[in-house]
């Protein structure tokens, strides 16, 4: 099975394609960078995971008066075991890393 490299690759003709448009324009330093990654350490080892953040709303009874509700919200984050773009396990690219 093939490693991914999704990320790089994706990032690098994310900036090719930017800069193709801008030609001609004065930019420079250009960079670009896939958002909803995180680190995790997975059997001991830091890793970088795919992302993407859940938003959970609900109602719950005030403290002070359990009779009115209120709003809360909160975000978790969900981390692939796949690449989201070609599919590629990504525990099997952690488990060929720890042999």
């Amino acid at each position: 099975m093939s490693e991914c490299d999704c990320k790089d690759s994706i990032e690098s003709k994310i900036k090719d394609k930017f800069a193709e448009e801008k030609r001609g324009e004065n930019i420079s330093d250009l960079s670009a960078s896939l958002n909803g990654y995180g680190m995790v350490i997975i059997n001991n080892t830091l890793t970088l995971r795919p992302s993407m953040p859940i938003a959970i709303e609900f109602k719950t009874p005030l403290k002070t008066n359990a009779s009115k509700m209120k709003r809360t919200k909160k975000e978790l984050p969900i981390l692939f075991s796949f690449c989201p773009f070609c599919g590629v396990s990504l525990d099997h690219k952690l488990s060929e890393k720890l042999k």
